[in-house]
């Protein structure tokens, strides 16, 4: 009964929380992208202030990589198979730039449906906070790789607008796993986790 209260709490919070993450995909029909990788990237500009810390929270369906200017977060590409039911959360407050940064991904989808979401929470010293996420507003996608892709500055123009399968919520991944935890509160996630 508790979890199942924390996570109505934590649906509510979400409800009220910064902005969204979408499942974001390559816009293509179901079935063609198979064992092919698809480049995702965004690039964003951080506060003149100093940080206290930034986590990312990801899920890739089904495999892949995703990176803070040109270095992986995890060490390691990741499998949906190995966490279906946890979020992938990371520090990442050492490979944060001054002023711009790029975050990008790599992903390879194995059969079904395929999919990517993330969410960077910066905190600043003065308490102030700053969320990027996946959306079709800011992000961008490419079937091919080019060099620099991952740099900042890159001329993404030539790249698609991904196609959105919906928020946290969406279809089939809100059955698999724990999305709630892309936007639960540190206190609601250390519970999840227990």
């Amino acid at each position: 009964m508790q979890k199942f209260l924390l996570l109505l709490c934590c649906l509510a919070f979400s409800l009220f929380a910064g902005p969204k993450a979408n499942w974001i995909l390559y816009p293509e029909r179901k079935g063609t992208n198979l064992r092919q990788e698809r480049y995702f990237r965004t690039e964003f500009e951080i506060a003149k202030k100093p940080v206290k810390q930034a986590a990312v929270f990801y899920y890739i369906d089904d495999d892949g990589t995703v990176m803070l200017n040109g270095q992986t977060v995890a060490g390691k590409s990741t499998r949906l198979s190995l966490f279906p039911t946890n979020t992938l959360q990371y520090d990442v407050t050492k490979l944060l730039a001054d002023g711009r940064n790029v975050l990008s991904a790599v992903t390879i989808n194995k059969g079904g449906n395929a999919g990517f979401i993330l969410r960077l929470a910066i905190t600043y010293q003065d308490g102030s906070a700053q969320e990027i996420v996946t959306d079709t507003n800011t992000w961008k996608v490419s079937k091919a790789k080019a060099d620099g892709w991952q740099a900042q500055g890159f001329d993404d123009d030539a790249w698609t607008i991904p196609e959105s399968a919906g928020d946290y919520n969406a279809d089939p991944w809100c059955e698999k796993m724990d999305t709630i935890a892309l936007y639960a509160n540190d206190d609601a996630q250390a519970e999840l986790a227990r």
